[in-house]
């Protein structure tokens, strides 16, 4: 058993849809400890010689900053898939995925312990099926992250000192500077920084998990 949902105190993040924590009884399960690696999925792919959907669709959303002029230029192009109105730094780009996460001129170059990107949650489901895995429900993720806190806002406790030493995160006026203070501009390695209790990387900051 454990608490999901967050604390009682004032969060920054309660738009982000987070709710009043809660006791829930989850039986035991394992779980990685990592996200999936860019070298982990080649294999699968290698393997199974599976396309992802942005493969089939044959684009994906690149955010700007991490973007090349060309890249850019050609997603704003009067037949580029242009921007999302409501969040513009995301930017439709042909040919963006897994294998070139910044778009057609990018690759995975010196990337290989990087997280998996471009990944829907049919495309994950599939690696996690040649695994022999399967996706995390929403409260056997939390409680893996809680790392066994409960009413703490990070992985590690309370926010008692310099957090950019912990996660990889946003640092700077979003969306058009990130100072990288933690190291990265986009994502680093899946396990960068220290583990949280359970052993688990990068429950907070990095990439987005399904």
């Amino acid at each position: 058993a454990g608490a999901t949902g967050m604390d009682k105190r004032p969060s920054s993040l309660s738009r982000d849809g987070a709710k009043a924590a809660s006791h829930r009884r989850v039986p035991a399960f394992r779980i990685d400890p990592t996200a999936v690696s860019n070298d982990q999925f080649k294999r699968f792919v290698r393997d199974t010689q599976y396309l992802t959907e942005a493969e089939n669709f044959r684009w994906s959303f690149v955010l700007e900053l991490t973007a090349s002029n060309a890249t850019i230029n050609q997603s704003d192009a009067k037949n580029g898939l242009g921007r999302v109105q409501a969040s513009p730094w995301w930017m439709g780009v042909f040919g963006a995925y897994w294998r070139k996460p910044e778009g057609p001129d990018s690759s995975l170059r010196g990337r290989g312990d990087h997280p998996a990107t471009h990944i829907s949650w049919n495309d994950a489901s599939a690696y996690c099926k040649w695994a022999g895995r399967r996706l995390p429900t929403e409260v056997e993720w939390e409680m893996a992250a809680r790392g066994g806190l409960e009413d703490e806002p990070f992985p590690w406790g309370d926010a008692d000192h310099d957090p950019w030493t912990r996660l990889n995160a946003w640092e700077g006026e979003f969306p058009d500077e990130n100072s990288a203070r933690d190291g990265f501009v986009g994502p680093g390695p899946v396990d960068a920084y220290a583990p949280n209790a359970f052993g688990i990387y990068n429950a907070l900051g990095n990439v987005w998990e399904w």
